[in-house]
C-alpha cells in the first residue's frame, strides 16, 4: 500500500538513498535563493529597472547627472 501524503517525503527518501548528492542540492538551493533575492532587490531598489512601461517608457531620459552611473565593459 502506498504511503500517500503521510510518512517520509520524497526528498528525505532520496537523500537517504543518495547522500552524495546532498552538497549539490544545498549549493543549488542556495544559488537559486540568492538569484531570486537579487532579482527582487533589483526590482525594488534599482532606478534603471522599469517593469511598468506606461509609467516610465524611456527610463534613460530621466537620468540624474549628479548620481554615479555604472558602465559595464566586456
Amino acid at each position: 500500500m502506498a504511503r500517500g501524503i503521510g510518512g517520509r517525503g520524497i526528498f528525505v527518501r532520496l537523500s537517504m538513498a543518495n547522500y552524495e548528492l546532498m552538497p549539490l542540492a544545498v549549493i543549488l538551493g542556495f544559488a537559486c535563493t540568492m538569484a531570486t533575492a537579487y532579482v527582487g532587490y533589483a526590482a525594488i531598489q534599482k532606478k534603471d529597472v522599469s517593469f511598468i512601461r506606461w509609467k516610465n517608457p524611456h527610463p534613460w531620459i530621466k537620468v540624474d547627472p549628479e548620481s554615479t552611473q555604472k558602465v559595464g565593459i566586456v
